[in-house]
This record gives C-alpha cells, sequence and structure tokens, in this order.
C-alpha cells in the first residue's frame, strides 16, 4: 500500500515540476502531504505579480520640447513602478516612428481607439517615444497622469531665425565701417584746417610787417 502511494506522490510531484519548467518565473511554495503517517515535500507553483499599470505614475523629462518638422524626435518618460506596457495616444499630425523604437519595446495601434501600446520585453521604468509631426504648431503628449507639450518648428523658420539673428551683426559692422570712414573723414579736414591756418599766419605776418615797415 505504502509503495503504491510514493508512486503516485512521486508522479504527481514530477508533474508538477515539468509544468514550471515551461511557464514564467514562478515562486516555489513548499507544501507537506501525510499519507499514512509518511511525509512528502511538494512544490506548487504561483506566477509571479506584476505591477499594475494602473497604479504606475509617468512623468517626462521635460514639460517642454521645441523639435523640427518631418524629423525623428524621441521623447523619453518613466514610470514610478515596472511595467511591462503602457497605452497612450498621439494627437493629429503625429505619428510613431516604429523603426526608431529602442530593441526593447515593440508598439502595437489599435485601429477602432487610435490607441497605442508599447510593450517591453522586461519590465521596465524607462520609455522612450521616436516620433515624426507632420506640421508645425504646439502638441501636448499626455501618457497616464504625465504630460508634455512639444513645439514644432520648420527648418525654414530656422533659417529665418538665424538670418534675423544675423541682421544686427551686419548692421554693427556696416556702422563700424562708417565711424572708421568718418574717423577717416574729419582727420583729412583738421589737417586741411590746420594747413589752411598756417597760410592765414603767414599773411597776417608779412602783413604786419609791411605795416611797420611803411610806418618807419
Amino acid at each position: 500500500m505504502n509503495h503504491k502511494v510514493r508512486r503516485r506522490v512521486t508522479k504527481a510531484t514530477l508533474t508538477v515540476l515539468a509544468i514550471s519548467s515551461l511557464g514564467n518565473p514562478i515562486i516555489a511554495i513548499a507544501e507537506t502531504i501525510d499519507f499514512n503517517g509518511l511525509s512528502f515535500n511538494l512544490l506548487s507553483n504561483q506566477a509571479q505579480p506584476v505591477e499594475d499599470t494602473a497604479a504606475a505614475s509617468f512623468s517626462f523629462a521635460q514639460n517642454r520640447f521645441i523639435v523640427t518638422k518631418n524629423e525623428v524626435t524621441t521623447i523619453p518618460f518613466q514610470s514610478t513602478v515596472e511595467v511591462n506596457e503602457v497605452s497612450f495616444e498621439l494627437p493629429e499630425h503625429v505619428h510613431m516612428s516604429e523603426e526608431d523604437l529602442p530593441s526593447n519595446l515593440k508598439a502595437s495601434k489599435d485601429q477602432a481607439t487610435n490607441q497605442w501600446t508599447l510593450t517591453a520585453a522586461e519590465a521596465t521604468k524607462t520609455f522612450a517615444l521616436p516620433v515624426v509631426f507632420a506640421t508645425e504648431g504646439s502638441f501636448p503628449i499626455t501618457v497616464g497622469d504625465g504630460e508634455t507639450t512639444v513645439d514644432v518648428r520648420s527648418t525654414d523658420t530656422n533659417s529665418s531665425s538665424e538670418q534675423l539673428q544675423a541682421v544686427p551683426e551686419m548692421m554693427l559692422r556696416q556702422s563700424l565701417r562708417a565711424m572708421k570712414t568718418l574717423r577717416i573723414g574729419m582727420r583729412y579736414c583738421l589737417m586741411a584746417v590746420r594747413e589752411q591756418w598756417k597760410t592765414v599766419a603767414v599773411l597776417w605776418k608779412h602783413s604786419l610787417i609791411n605795416v611797420c615797415q611803411k610806418s618807419y
């Protein structure tokens, strides 16, 4: 009788161990079963708990991003707890660049709800959104309770800004050149006035000499 009990318990133990080797990581819990005075330790499997996404709080690396239209921009954000996936919606004219996702992340979109889901290979606190903005403007990006604003500018706008910044520098250079030219002109004027005064002084001198000679 005891031999049959041992065989059954042994089979049950092997079955439990085989099942545990195929699933996710487990937490082993020892249990003792007593059959007719014979004690056997069995291992039961329990799936490792995963953090609930609803309990996570999200935040972005910056409150505001300034990006260029039609260029891939990676917007990082993080969670307060490790999670396997996070869902969110992107504004209109904003597209996910899936080929630029980090290797540990995969993206999927529900066409019915227009909702994106980022899935991590392993639970993590850090995520990244590689996105492209097709138009200029200011766009809010929200993930859970975290929110940031993205200001999108075109390359033409950036070039215009650079040109506007260059205008004062150009005017300053022109003003310096004009001042230099004016200074040179004033120097020549002073030299001419000085020569004229010399001529006048010589004439006055000769005039005084002539007057004196006539008076004698």
